[in-house]
Formats: structure tokens, C-alpha cells, sequence
């Protein structure tokens, strides 16, 4: 992605056997392709250098460079837990790893990740990050120079490692090896920002490993955004799910897949205003088994606690004999390496700390006052619904609207009530009632009420009177011993969207950044990010009155791979693409597929092809091969908003991560896989879509 007016640029921090740097000399500046490691002993702990980023960011008021590196530690023997306590790591040019009695003095930069706690035969990523300026003593002014300006690259690094080696023996028992010292090299750290003209002629080298998921959560790959509406946002199956019934627990691909299809479906369905009720009932019949167990998710605050219940309502007569629906959704990764474990690590105030409250481990964001709800992000919804006692069938959600002090039902003659228009289903007691259902016949019913609703941490992100829909008719896996979602937080453009609602307080805008795998959180947001506003690309949003005003549309005009312009004639893209945060993977039209698939497969025809994984026909066998050489895969989009994708992007579970509608007719659907690490901007009140790269 390219940055306008000359805004803040990142580049790679790479390390390459001596063997792959002499032969990729062009590819070397990009994501780490490889471990670089000295083993004291064949049992003893190993470090490896596995990937990190260089970025120069203006900071009021001095300029700053910002190094973030992934240290991950193996233990390698089957006996014993290993420790390296008091870590520093300095950053050399070649010439003075070694001589050097004053490392402090003689390095590039030195930092201090945490402890790390490895137990037997498994590894632990630590991620660090450590801040720089041109006048202080972390960073030397020169190299500070070099990095900051892009005027050159640092080609021969070496990394440093001291520290205390700790070997458990067994229980009680340690022993201890003081001065222990590793070295890591060669690294290649900065170069050209991704996206430049001559980047590498338009490929990057990727370690397969880094697209797998880990069983362990990580914690943040950035910092946290400063003075922002921030809360945790993670894959709902992942190690950093606040679902404890979801973690680890995605369904099969070929399942995930076949869910996103009928997700595509509902989605063009509803844009093209089919009013077929057989088309749509047959539509239903399809998604009955499906379940809403996938997708991005984060933690709300619903209510305010009181220790007496009031009456309960009269709603729960009416649905006595519930009925059973269900809603189709998106895709989440598997977690491909099992054998991580969890180790202890003590973080320094450099490193990067895992989450550890909603949507990071195994907690939840409990505030005084209120419960904590688990709920997917739904871009493509406009009621907002979380499940709600009392309910017909147990095990029961814990949100009970009779001890919250602060919930209100709508009367069924109030404005409120009234303004759901079609989503109105009546009255009961003099209750309003909702009914939020798709043209596929998937429905959520209940009663329409308001109560406080609190996103992230602290009362000044406190949203006073939230009228949500209090379901209590749903089952399949939502209202099961399977339960993983307790409802949607919906933030489609219809009036009584989140985004909607908050318009007056957060300017009609949101924001929100989906992690590469699911053992790393993301983050959601409200409001546009004024401090990074630079940093993002910009596209019109598409309005008009054909359409409904749930779906946010942009308008994309080419594609790129290795930096070549597949040519899709303009029309092709005519319908425009929808943004949907729980559609997987992206749909293109039929012709602008075919040239995508057709130039990837002849960029990597190096490669083993594989067979096809469901609506994924473009499959490699990855066997044996740590390194991949990709083509880079940029979607341009209206006024030449050129978004780069991740690596994470391009490749889901080995298969180019696109697929093909039908024809040319339909909308596209760009899905969440390819807007991995991307914060993306939704300015609905400024009429514009923002991309922002290497986000989280």
C-alpha cells in the first residue's frame, strides 16, 4: 500500500541463511525467510531471529525509529525446562559483534526482551519492540540516519544475545550458566518501503511457518493505539479467543468453506434485491445445519449489575416452542502447530504483552457493573442482538435484562420502536418486538430494548441507552452446550447500526484491524484515527438508492501481481465489492478471477500444485519448502488506492485465498482473509474507505 503525500513508511527487518541471501540477493529485503541460529550444545536452547519490521514514524515533537523483532527460544531436549533470565540483545554491524568489550556503546541499538520459559520440545515467540530517536542514547545517530531517511539499508547486522541460562534438572534443582552468549546473523535490516517502483521486483520471500497458527495467544504484534476507543479483536477458534467454548475448536475447512459460500450468497443475495420466495426458501434450506461460530469477535460490556431481579417479563411465553434458525457465517484458520505450549515469560517494559483480557487468553473483560458478552463483528447486519435470559432452552446466556438496573424495553408505541421498520415484529405486554432476518430466511427475535454498553476499558467509552435486540428464539450452536457467540454486534449502515447509533459521539466512523493468524489478537475501534489519518489510503464509498444502505461498497479497478497490471476491462469491476468482516474469502468476477488465477499460477510454477480445497482451485504442496517466493498482490481501488496484502492475504491454507462468482454481474465480496494485518477505515459520515497496512 502506498502512502500519500510522503506519509510514514515501513520496511522489513530480514535474516537469510548465507546460503539463501547469496542466492535471492534481489528478495532479501523482506519478511524474515529464515532461523538463523547457534546452538551451544545439540541439547541446549536454541534463538532464532523468526521476523520483524522497521518503521520511521514522525512523533511530536522528535522523530523516531521503531525495531520490532520476534525472538523465538526452542528447547530442544525431551528431559528439561530450560530459562534465559536477564536478557539484553544488542544490534551490531558484523565488524564488532564480537570484539566489542563496550556493547552498549559500540552497537546500533540495544534492548532488553523478557524472561522466557520453554519447556520440553516446544518453542516460545517472544516479541519485542524498542523505540529510537536522533538524540538519545538507545540508537546510534548514524545508523538512526540511515533508517529513518530509507537512504540506505544496514546489509551485514549480527544480533547479540546475553543472558542467564537456566536448565531445570529436575524439580528444585537448576543449573546455572551465567555470561551465556548467542550470536544470530546475517541480518538485513531496512530498505525501500513496500509497494515502491523497484521493490524487490515485486515478490516476498515468506516463511511458511508464519502463516500457521500457534496454540499459544502471542499478544499484540503493535502497540496499542494511544487515546483511542480500543478493544481486543480476535479470530473467534483462536488461542487469543475470549470464547473458552470456541478456543481451538474451528470446524473442518471443507465446512468453513461451504459456510462462506452461503454467506457470499445471502450477501448478493439481499444487494440484488431478489424478491424470489422460492429462490429464498430454498436458499434456507441450505444454511438450516449451519452454525454462527465463526469470525472476527470481541468482548462488550452489557448492563449494570444489581443483586435484585426485577419481575421477569411476560416475552417468555411466546416462545415457549422456540424457533430453530441459524445464521451463515464466516471462516477462521485452524491451528495448524498443536505442539506449542504455553511458558512462562516475564515481559519488560519493551515487550509487547500478550492480551490478557478481552481477546487475549483465557479471560474475559469483566467491568463493575455489568456482563461480558463474546460478539461477532458484522459489518453486513444493522440490529445489534445479544442472547438474553430468561431463555427456553438451557445451558443459558448470563446476560439477564431483569438485573440490570439500567435496560428499558421500548414501548410498543415509542420512536424507538417505530423506527425499526421492517425489522418490527409486533408487540407483547407492550414490548416492542424485532425481528432481524436475511432474504435466506435466517432470523433472530426477541425483544428491542436499551441498556449501557461499555467497549474496552474505562466510563468515557461508556455508550449510554444502546438499543440492541434481546434474542430469546434462536438454538443450533448459538443457544447449545456449543455456545461460542452470545449474539452481533452489527455495523452495517442502516440506522440502528452500532456505528449509527454512536454517530454524534465517534463521527460515524469505526475501524478495525483482523490479526494474520488466530494466535495474535487485532483490535476494534470507534472514531477515526486522527493520529495515524496520514498513514492510511483512501477510496469513495459507493452510495445509492438501489441498494440497501446496510452494505459498505467500494469500487475496485485492477489487481497487480509481482507489480504487473492484470488489465480486467473496467466494467467487469462495474458492480462494485462489498466489505464484509465475516465473509472468509474474497469473491471476484468471473473475468477478473480467471486473470488473477492465470498470472499467480505462472508466478509460482516453481512449486508443486495441489488439488483443489473446495471453491480454493489453485493449491500447493508446500512439503519440504520453509521458504516461499510470492508474488506481491495489490487490489487497486478507486482514485489509486493501492492496498499491498499481506502474506496472509494471498495464501489460506496453502490455495491462492480468492475465489470466482459466477459471472460479471454480481457484487464482490472482499472478505477478512485479505484484510489481514489492515486497519480498515469505514468514514461513513465522509463517505470513504481507508486502508492502512502492517497494522496489527
Amino acid at each position: 500500500m502506498r502512502a500519500a503525500g510522503g506519509g510514514s513508511t515501513f520496511r522489513w527487518l530480514d535474516a537469510a541463511r548465507y546460503a539463501v541471501a547469496a542466492v535471492l540477493t534481489v528478495l532479501i529485503v523482506a519478511v524474515i525467510v529464515n532461523a538463523i541460529k547457534v546452538v551451544l550444545r545439540p541439547d541446549s536452547l536454541r534463538l532464532w531471529v523468526v521476523e520483524g519490521a522497521v518503521s520511521s514514524t514522525p512523533l511530536p515533537p522528535e522523530e523516531a525509529v521503531t525495531l520490532g523483532l520476534n525472538l523465538r527460544a526452542e528447547n530442544p531436549s525431551g528431559r528439561v525446562r530450560m530459562y534465559l533470565l536477564n536478557i539484553t540483545a544488542y544490534l551490531f554491524n558484523n565488524k564488532t559483534v564480537e570484539s566489542t568489550t563496550e556493547p552498549a556503546d559500540d552497537c546500533i541499538i540495544f534492548f532488553r526482551p523478557g524472561d522466557v520459559a520453554v519447556a520440553q520440545q516446544v518453542a516460545v515467540d517472544t516479541i519485542t519492540q524498542v523505540n529510537g530517536t536522533n538524540d538519545d542514547a538507545v540508537m546510534d545517530p548514524f545508523y538512526f540516519d540511515i533508517l529513518y531517511a530509507e537512504r540506505s539499508v544496514i546489509r551485514d547486522a549480527a544480533m547479540r544475545v546475553e543472558g542467564t541460562l537456566v536448565t531445570e534438572v529436575r524439580s528444585g534443582i537448576n543449573r546455572t550458566r551465567p555470561g551465556t552468549t548467542y550470536y544470530c546473523w546475517p541480518l538485513v535490516v531496512g530498505g525501500k518501503a513496500s509497494g515502491t517502483e523497484d521493490d524487490n521486483n515485486g515478490y516476498t520471500l515468506v516463511a511458511i511457518s508464519s502463516l500457521k497458527a500457534k496454540a499459544v495467544c502471542s499478544g499484540h504484534r503493535v502497540p496499542v493505539p494511544p487515546n483511542r476507543t480500543w478493544v481486543p479483536l480476535s479470530h473467534l477458534h483462536g488461542s487469543c479467543s475470549p470464547s473458552s467454548s470456541a478456543r481451538g475448536k474451528p470446524p473442518p475447512l471443507a465446512e468453513l468453506l461451504r459456510q462462506d459460500q452461503l454467506r457470499v450468497d445471502d450477501i448478493q443475495t439481499r444487494l440484488s434485491g431478489v424478491a424470489d420466495e422460492k429462490k429464498k426458501k430454498k436458499h434456507a434450506a441450505k444454511c438450516t445445519s449451519t452454525q454462527m461460530n465463526t469470525g472476527p469477535v470481541l468482548d462488550v460490556n452489557m448492563g449494570t449489575s444489581s443483586t435484585v431481579r426485577r419481575k421477569p417479563p411476560s416475552y417468555l411465553d411466546r416462545y415457549a416452542v422456540p424457533t430453530r434458525f441459524s445464521i451463515c457465517s464466516s471462516i477462521t484458520h485452524k491451528t495448524d502447530d498443536k505442539e506449542v505450549t504455553k511458558g512462562k515469560i516475564s515481559q519488560s517494559q519493551q515487550t509487547i504483552r500478550p492480551a490478557a483480557t478481552g481477546g487475549g487468553g483465557s479471560s474475559s473483560i469483566q467491568q463493575p457493573g455489568g456482563v461480558s458478552q463474546t460478539v461477532m463483528v458484522d459489518t453486513a447486519s444493522d440490529v445489534p442482538w445479544v442472547r438474553c435470559l430468561p431463555c427456553p432452552n438451557p445451558p443459558c446466556p448470563s446476560y439477564d435484562p431483569a438485573r440490570s438496573s439500567t435496560y428499558a424495553a421500548f414501548p410498543c408505541n415509542s420512536t424507538d420502536c417505530a423506527r425499526l421498520g421492517s425489522h418490527a415484529n409486533g408487540c407483547v405486554s407492550n414490548q416492542c418486538q424485532y425481528r432481524a432476518s436475511s432474504p435466506d430466511g435466517l432470523t433472530s427475535s426477541g425483544t428491542y430494548g436499551s441498556d449501557v454498553l461499555t467497549i474496552g476499558a474505562g466510563a468515557t467509552n461508556t455508550i449510554r441507552r444502546f438499543k440492541f435486540g434481546c434474542s430469546h428464539a434462536e438454538q443450533g450452536s448459538i443457544g447449545s452446550s456449543q455456545q461460542n457467540a452470545a449474539g452481533i454486534m452489527a455495523l452495517g449502515g442502516g440506522r440502528e447500526s452500532l456505528v449509527s447509533q454512536t454517530a454524534a459521539t465517534y463521527g460515524n466512523a469505526f475501524s478495525y484491524c483482523i490479526p494474520p493468524t488466530t494466535n495474535y489478537p487485532g483490535f476494534f475501534s470507534l472514531g477515526s484515527p486522527i493520529a495515524e489519518s496520514s498513514r492510511f489510503v483512501l477510496t469513495p464509498m459507493l452510495r445509492d438508492g438501489a441498494s440497501p444502505a446496510t452494505f459498505h461498497r467500494v469500487l475496485l479497478r485492477d489487481i497487480t501481481v509481482a507489480g504487473k497490471n492484470l488489465g480486467v476491462p473496467t466494467e467487469v469491476f462495474a458492480a462494485g465489492a462489498v466489505l464484509d468482516s465475516r465473509t472468509a474469502i474474497t469473491r471476484l468476477p468471473l473475468t477478473a478471477y480467471d486473470a488473477l488465477r492465470a498470472e499467480f499460477r505462472s508466478r509460482m510454477a516453481a512449486y508443486r500444485a495441489a488439488p483443489p480445497k473446495g471453491n480454493l482451485d489453485t493449491c500447493f504442496d508446500f512439503t519440504g519448502v520453509p521458504v516461499v517466493t510470492l508474488p506481491r498482490v495489490e487490489l487497486v481501488f478507486d482514485q489509486d488506492a493501492v492496498v499491498e496484502l499481506d502474506a496472509s492475504g494471498v495464501l489460506f491454507n496453502d490455495c491462492l485465498a480468492f475465489a470466482a462468482n459466477a459471472d460479471d454481474v454480481a457484487a464482490g465480496v472482499l472478505g477478512n482473509v485479505q484484510q489481514q494485518t489492515i486497519e480498515v477505515l469505514y468514514d461513513v459520515g465522509g463517505g470513504a474507505v481507508g486502508f492502512r497496512r502492517i497494522a496489527c
